[in-house]
């Protein structure tokens, strides 16, 4: 079994976390929710990415496999979930929350 941090802040333009399945599911929404899944192991990231895809069809999915391009990535764009792994090879997943909030 895979341990997750899964963490959900209110991005500017995005509902709260709780009604991100009522966004994804709405037709004719402008802008589709984003997310990001961030682990290190990339077949363990691209099976949480495919569930969330499943879960959520209308929302894009980016993946991450190290801290930094990670953070780098949430520098450059904003998201409504991010779920992250507990350990990378450039950090740990509770620093990388940390720097989110």
């Amino acid at each position: 079994m895979t341990k997750c941090i899964i963490i959900a802040y209110m991005a500017e333009n995005y509902p709260t976390p709780m009604h991100v399945q009522k966004l994804s599911v709405q037709s004719g929404n402008p802008e589709r929710p984003r997310m990001l899944v961030a682990k290190w192991d990339q077949l363990n990231c691209y099976g949480v990415a495919q569930a969330v895809r499943q879960a959520f069809p209308d929302t894009a999915v980016s993946e991450c496999h190290s801290m930094l391009t990670a953070l780098s990535f949430l520098q450059k764009q904003s998201v409504a979930l991010g779920i992250f792994g507990l350990t990378f090879p450039d950090g740990d997943g509770l620093d990388l929350v940390a720097q989110v909030l």
